[in-house]
C-alpha cells in the first residue's frame, strides 16, 4: 500500500523475511456516481513528526493505492479536509478526512456572459473549467456526440451565473448527461451509461466474498477481495449461486488495515 502526497511518499511495504508491514494504515473510502464528493478516512500510525505536522496542512493533495504484489491501484484522490493527532500508549497516531474535489464543488462560482449562438459542448467546457478540476472525459463525450444533447446548439446569447457546480448540472442535463468528480476529474455519463473499459469479472474464483444480495429497487450488494479496479461506473460481470448477470457499479466502498484481516471492496449495483 502507498499514500503519496505533494510533500512525500508513504509506503507500507513488508520487509524481507516479514509478515507484517513496517507501518499501520487503515482507510475506508467511499465513491458514488453522485454529484456530491466521494470521500475517504485514513489513519497512519507512528510517522516521524516531520510528517505528522506535514499532514495537517489542509488541503493537501493525497492519494491512495492499494492490493497486492501483483497489482496496486489508485482507490482515492483527494485533499484533506481535517487531521486530528492523537496519542494512544506509546503510538502517534494521524487520523485523516479526506474530500475528492470538496472545495472545488462547494466554492467555485461562473459568471459567463456569451453572445450569439453557442455550441452547448463549448459552453459545458467553460463552465466545467470554472470548478478548477481535471475535465476528465467531456472532450470525448462532446466529440462523440456521446451527450444525445437535447440542444445542440444555443440561438440566442446567454447568461451563466451561481455555483459552478449547480450550473454545471443544468448544462449537462440539457446535454442528455449527468456529472460526477472521480480521482479531481470529471466524469460525464448520460443515463445507465457504463464507462469505458472491459467489464471485471467477480465469481467465486475470481474475488467474491459471501453472496450477493438484492435490495430495494433491485439493487444488488457485493463483496469481493480488495479491487481498486471496481470503480463508480464500471460494469461488473457477476456470478454467484443465486444471482448472476452483468451490472453496473452505482457504489463502492474500499476498506482495509495494514495491520488486519480487513482487505475488501463493497458494491451497490443495478442491472446493466
Amino acid at each position: 500500500m502507498r499514500i503519496i502526497t505533494d510533500a512525500f511518499t508513504i509506503d507500507a511495504r513488508t520487509a524481507a523475511g516479514e509478515r507484517q508491514p513496517l507501518l499501520k494504515l487503515t482507510f475506508d473510502v467511499t465513491k458514488t456516481l453522485d454529484r456530491s464528493a466521494n470521500t475517504a478516512s485514513l489513519s497512519i500510525w507512528n510517522l516521524s513528526e516531520n510528517s505528522r505536522s506535514w499532514l495537517q496542512e489542509k488541503g493537501l493533495e493525497v492519494s491512495i493505492e492499494a492490493g497486492y504484489v501483483e497489482e496496486r491501484n489508485q482507490i482515492f484522490k483527494g485533499d484533506i479536509a481535517n487531521a486530528t493527532i492523537t496519542r494512544e500508549a506509546v503510538d502517534w497516531i494521524v487520523a485523516l478526512e479526506l474530500g475528492d474535489g470538496t472545495a472545488a464543488l462547494q466554492s467555485s462560482r461562473v459568471n459567463l456572459s456569451l453572445r450569439g449562438p453557442q455550441k452547448m459542448g463549448a459552453v459545458l467546457q467553460k463552465v466545467a473549467e470554472t470548478l478548477g478540476l481535471d475535465t476528465g472525459n467531456l472532450k470525448e463525450k462532446v466529440a462523440s456526440d456521446g451527450a444525445r444533447s437535447v440542444l445542440k446548439e444555443l440561438i440566442n446569447s446567454i447568461v451563466l451565473s451561481g455555483k459552478s457546480a449547480d450550473v454545471l448540472e443544468d448544462v449537462a442535463a440539457a446535454m442528455g448527461l449527468s456529472y460526477s468528480v472521480q480521482d479531481k476529474g470529471l466524469l460525464f455519463r448520460a443515463p445507465g451509461e457504463a464507462v469505458s473499459g472491459p467489464a471485471i469479472e467477480l465469481n467465486d474464483s475470481k474475488g467474491l466474498l459471501g453472496s450477493p444480495e438484492v435490495g430495494e429497487k433491485g439493487i444488488v450488494s457485493a463483496r469481493s477481495l480488495l479491487n481498486g479496479r471496481i470503480k463508480p461506473g464500471v460494469l461488473i460481470d457477476l456470478e454467484s449461486l443465486l444471482i448472476s448477470g452483468q451490472y453496473l457499479v452505482q457504489k463502492v466502498k474500499h476498506v482495509g488495515d495494514t495491520w488486519g484481516a480487513q482487505w475488501e471492496t463493497e458494491m451497490e449495483m443495478a442491472e446493466a
